[in-house]
């Protein structure tokens, strides 16, 4: 049967290639039999969004339904898989009360347990210890100490303003902030700071 005007998604045809489709998908354990009509629904829902590209030159009424359900079809199985593998990495509540080891057996919440550079390993932000920030801190005071005061001034407010921002409030032009930003870039390079940044 070929269809000239504008195709009927609840055909008959239709019907049974979605019922088939979403029974498929819960016999092979993809979604429980209670998702059945959901699944049914996200199969329509894929070929009411793709009916207006239907033509009737190029294929089959049929056809182009098996394709459209086929593709939805796969579509819904990967987000299945996907979604079961994100709900394995599933990560307890930081309130879970738990014996702490370091505590003497004590309950503890899980999140007073874990430390600032694990949480930072976590959500993907590089940790610098305490030490280390004080070290950097140091490093950095001796180095503002060694510029020149031209350098100095526009480094110190740097710390709290944009170059633009600078710039204007010196009065000095692009151009000029440009060198002078350079010449700080190249007088940090010289120093270890420069390497570890």
């Amino acid at each position: 049967m070929t269809v000239t005007q504008a195709p009927d998604v609840t055909d008959k045809v239709t019907n049974q290639t979605i019922r088939r489709t979403a029974n498929a998908l819960v016999d092979d354990g993809v979604f429980p039999r209670s998702d059945l009509e959901d699944v049914e629904q996200e199969l329509r829902l894929a070929l009411v969004e793709q009916a207006p590209n239907f033509n009737p030159d190029k294929a089959r009424w049929s056809t182009f339904v098996r394709h459209v359900v086929k593709t939805a079809a796969i579509s819904l199985r990967r987000r299945q898989k996907a979604q079961r593998r994100q709900g394995c990495r599933e990560v307890p509540s930081l309130n879970v009360l738990l014996k702490d080891p370091r505590e003497m057996g004590q309950l503890t919440e899980l999140g007073a347990t874990v430390s600032e550079e694990e949480f930072r390993t976590g959500v993907g932000q590089d940790f610098i210890s305490h030490t280390e920030q004080i070290d950097l801190s140091l490093d950095v005071e001796s180095v503002l100490a060694s510029l020149p005061e031209g350098l100095r001034d526009i480094c110190e407010r740097l710390k709290y303003q944009t170059p633009t921002e600078v710039r204007r409030e010196l009065g000095i032009s692009r151009t000029t902030m440009n060198r002078r930003m350079d010449a700080l870039r190249e007088h940090f390079r010289k120093t270890d700071i420069g390497e570890c940044a």
